[in-house]
């Protein structure tokens, strides 16, 4: 059976409880969707509740949407007392929230570096102490959306900052495994996802400058291009993702993927390999 078959089900055939946070819209919300018409009762969270609302309709009448900023520590702990008092509990956390600047290392400010961090670091920890006791007290699990450019590749042209954060993101998420050993920690390395169509659209690039992406792409060309170096990605399909010329079936592919390789890691069993190549779109980091 693929992983994208299973239902995922308690011990006592009850269905799972998964808060997403960062489900209003991308990989988050796809992820939710998915999840729900597999039989686990959904919490999609995020800032934005009118888009967590028609998220949570689509997905059923199981599915809940709580508001939450990831950068407001009370926030994160209001919203996590009011998903388990509205589930009666927790099973499952996936982190998806992520921010990324399209600059040059010497050009990112202070404040561009202190909201990075604040959305892909430090939210992800202020959720997890939120939603921790209550995945303690059913053996639960987490999984973050890391990167590919955080553990296995090069970092993007003018992506710097947001593959440092990840990388920090990962460390993080393994200092948590050794703090709350009762707790199944994952992450998953995301690859390509700019694309996606209406509400599921990735916003991931949605500020990015053109100029500063066609410049992107000129640093990857002329790098990939440098003897004795071996890009992650092509320079074609670099650019052909950043501009978001995904189709849709890709996109479809991706977000199946995705939440086969979460059920995986709920079940804390090692993910199957991608099937999906080249690009590699989702690879598991279990240690």
């Amino acid at each position: 059976m693929h992983p994208s078959d299973e239902r995922p089900r308690m011990s006592d055939d009850s269905p799972m409880r998964v808060a997403v946070v960062g489900a209003s819209a991308g990989l988050g919300r796809c992820i939710g969707i998915g999840l729900a018409a597999r039989g686990v009762r959904v919490a999609f969270m995020a800032r934005r509740k009118d888009r967590l609302e028609n998220a949570a309709k689509e997905a059923g009448t199981d599915a809940a949407a709580v508001a939450c900023d990831v950068t407001d520590e009370a926030s994160c702990q209001r919203a996590f007392a009011e998903v388990t008092e509205t589930f009666g509990g927790l099973d499952a956390l996936v982190y998806t929230t992520g921010m990324g600047v399209l600059a040059p290392l010497a050009d990112v400010t202070a404040a561009q570096w202190a909201q990075l961090f604040a959305t892909n670091v430090t939210g992800a920890s202020l959720v997890t102490a939120a939603a921790a006791p209550h995945l303690a007290a059913n053996a639960g699990s987490a999984v973050y959306l890391s990167s590919l450019s955080a553990s296995y590749s090069t970092p993007w042209p003018m992506l710097g900052a947001y593959a440092v954060s990840k990388a920090a993101l990962d460390k993080l998420v393994e200092a948590w495994r050794i703090e709350h050993p009762n707790i199944g920690f994952t992450r998953l390395a995301v690859g390509d996802s700019f694309g996606g169509s209406g509400d599921s659209q990735t916003e991931f690039n949605k500020t990015w400058d053109p100029a500063a992406l066609d410049a992107a792409c000129a640093v990857q060309a002329a790098w990939a291009a440098t003897p004795g170096q071996r890009p992650a990605y092509s320079s074609a399909q670099w650019q052909n993702c950043a501009r978001r010329e995904l189709v849709s079936a890709q996109e479809h592919k991706e977000c199946m993927l995705t939440y086969a390789y979460i059920q995986r890691a709920f079940g804390r069993t090692d993910p199957p390999p991608s099937p999906v190549s080249p690009p590699p779109l989702w690879i598991p980091l279990l240690p």
